[in-house]
Formats: structure tokens, C-alpha cells, sequence
């Protein structure tokens, strides 16, 4: 139960969580391909409103912002302005949008975030010519990440970290993957 409540609590703190919410309810196809599955769970359990009910909920969605007052049409606008908002000035860019107290808080979904946040992890953890045992780079990894194996298999699967067969050691990569043609 507790570990439930600690779970909770960090969806709800993690920005990335609840902007992907926001991101997919802003999007048509998603939306929509949303509201389908809404209906279809809705129709598999039998389940709906009573006309009282559906008046007061459509009230709410409209004073929330998500529909439109003259005619009930979803408003994705008002969505893109809130995430458009959550881009504060000044706020972290790059690999810190990721960070806390310099350590990885989350991994990034795109690809092309979670390379930059890699390559950042490598560069604090190993040097060129190094071989690690594999006790030494869960160490080095755990300064940097709760999660230290899981980042140890995105440095191995993504191509920045080799280990040897036994997978005793590890080594920076000959040709890390943002060098690569």
C-alpha cells in the first residue's frame, strides 16, 4: 500500500506525466481514439449517466475549460495553451529537464531526449580506455540514477556501453551512437 501511495505521488509530481497526458487529450486522433474506448468500456460494463448526471458533468467540463460554453465542442486550444504554459523561461533545458540535485529523475520517452541524457551518463560515469567490472559501474551509475540497472541496459542496448560476453566488464563503446554515419 505504501509503495502505491509513493507511486501516486511521484506520477503526480512528474511533469512528463502529466504533460503527455495533456499532449495526447491536444491531439485529435488520440482524443477521439480515447473517447472510443471511453464509450466501448463504458458499454462493456453497463454503466451511465442519469440525465441529471450527464447535465452537471457536462457543466463541469465546460467551466474546467475543456469545452467551449457556446457549443460544447472540445476545446484543444485551451490544452495547448497550458503545456505551451509549462515552458517556463528560464526553466531547465536540455539534459536537466530530466535531472534532480544532478541525478536522472526520469527518462525521457523520445528517443532523441533519452541519447542526450545517455551520453550525459556516460560522460560522468567512464572514460575512454576504461574497463569496469561490472560492480564498479553499478556504482558509478548508482551516484547518478535510482535506477541504475535499467540505466545500465539503455547504455548497453543503445549502443554506448560494451560488455564483454560474461558481462564481467564494461567499456565506453568504440564509436559512441551520436558518432556513428
Amino acid at each position: 500500500m505504501e509503495k502505491r501511495k509513493w507511486r501516486k505521488r511521484r506520477i503526480l509530481n512528474d511533469p512528463q506525466q502529466w504533460k503527455g497526458v495533456l499532449s495526447v487529450l491536444a491531439n485529435d486522433n488520440l482524443r477521439l481514439a480515447a473517447a472510443e474506448l471511453i464509450v466501448e468500456e463504458a458499454a462493456r460494463s453497463g454503466r451511465s449517466l442519469t440525465e441529471g448526471q450527464r447535465r452537471k458533468a457536462r457543466d463541469r467540463l465546460v467551466k474546467s475549460g475543456l469545452f467551449r460554453s457556446e457549443n460544447e465542442a472540445f476545446n484543444s486550444s485551451f490544452l495547448k495553451d497550458i503545456l505551451d504554459s509549462a515552458r517556463e523561461p528560464g526553466g531547465a533545458t536540455g539534459v536537466e529537464r530530466f535531472l534532480a540535485k544532478g541525478r536522472i529523475e526520469t527518462f525521457p520517452t523520445r528517443a532523441r531526449h533519452r541519447d542526450e541524457v545517455l551520453a550525459w551518463a556516460c560522460s560522468k560515469v567512464i572514460s575512454g580506455g576504461e574497463v569496469l567490472s561490472e560492480k564498479a559501474i553499478n556504482e558509478r551509475l548508482k551516484e547518478i540514477a535510482d535506477d541504475y540497472v535499467l540505466l545500465r541496459r539503455y547504455l548497453v542496448d543503445g549502443g554506448w556501453l560494451v560488455r564483454t560476453a560474461s558481462g564481467s566488464e564494461y567499456s565506453l563503446a568504440p564509436t559512441p551512437p551520436g558518432d556513428q554515419d
